[in-house]
């Protein structure tokens, strides 16, 4: 069952009237904010200015003493929510619980958002049950004071005073960008020393083995060149040979004519 507002305050959910009777609606209550808190602890400001991406703890004005038959819902009011803020630890305040609760928000919007200690941050959702009868919850009980000092040394530890801390991620991103250059550069180089490798083994490769057999081939092929032109001189010799004992023949054959025709003989007819 779902408490309306008087049923709120007849089930003695708060602690030593903390709440204010103002900020009852019929079914739900909202919570003001208390302190602030970030990385530099507690913050003692009345207003603090959420930067863009932002982040900050708000603690509750109001402190619990939850009955053992009453469970609390919380989530942001609604006016946070348009300007882009968002709360990252709503949900469930459970039964036995005596003390604050807290919740971060962090600026998601484009603009500074200004936040006002006293001002609504949460809305609470009450739901009453059957006591059970099998299981005992045990209360769990914190102060104000103890609460703001967990909290704080929580802030310190693991939290940083803007969502995702850009930082950080920017000198994670460049390292790994050197790091891929690094590795780029290492292929690059391997590709370079591969390659004068082979570039090496094919300038070993023509000079013991390919030179060699062009050079070879080309001996073989000017030696048969030498051959081929002293055959032709032989022959150009012969036929030059040939030619002056045609020539002496011509000379003998002409002579042996004018001897006939000088000689007179009638009977031998010269044809010319």
């Amino acid at each position: 069952m779902i408490l309306n507002c008087d049923q709120i305050l007849d089930n003695n959910v708060f602690e030593n009237l903390t709440f204010d009777t103002g900020n009852f609606t019929n079914a739900n209550y909202n919570l003001r904010i208390g302190k602030f808190i970030n990385r530099q602890s507690d913050v003692d400001v009345d207003v603090y200015c959420l930067e863009p991406r932002g982040l900050v703890v708000a603690i509750s004005e109001e402190c619990f003493n939850m009955p053992e038959d009453v469970i609390g819902y919380t989530t942001l009011k609604n006016d946070l929510s348009i300007q882009g803020i968002m709360a990252i630890n709503v949900g469930l305040v459970d039964p036995l619980y005596k003390g604050p609760i807290s919740s971060a928000l962090i600026n998601f919007g484009k603009e500074k958002i200004y936040l006002k200690k006293g001002s609504s941050f949460l809305r609470m959702t009450f739901h009453k049950f059957d006591k059970p009868k099998k299981c005992n919850s045990k209360r769990y009980e914190i102060s104000p004071e103890h609460y703001l000092i967990q909290r704080s040394n929580s802030a310190l530890k693991y939290l940083d005073n803007t969502f995702l801390n850009m930082n950080s991620i920017c000198k994670e991103i460049s390292n790994e960008v050197k790091k891929d250059n690094t590795r780029e550069n290492n292929k690059y180089h391997l590709r370079v020393g591969a390659l004068g490798v082979l570039l090496g083994g094919i300038t070993l490769c023509y000079t013991f083995i390919i030179r060699p057999n062009i050079d070879k081939a080309s001996k073989n092929e000017l030696k048969n060149g030498f051959e081929n032109v002293d055959e032709q001189s032989n022959y150009n010799q012969e036929l030059k040979v040939l030619k002056n004992e045609n020539d002496n023949l011509k000379k003998e054959n002409a002579k042996l004519k004018e001897n006939i025709v000088n000689s007179g003989d009638e009977n031998y007819k010269f044809k010319k």
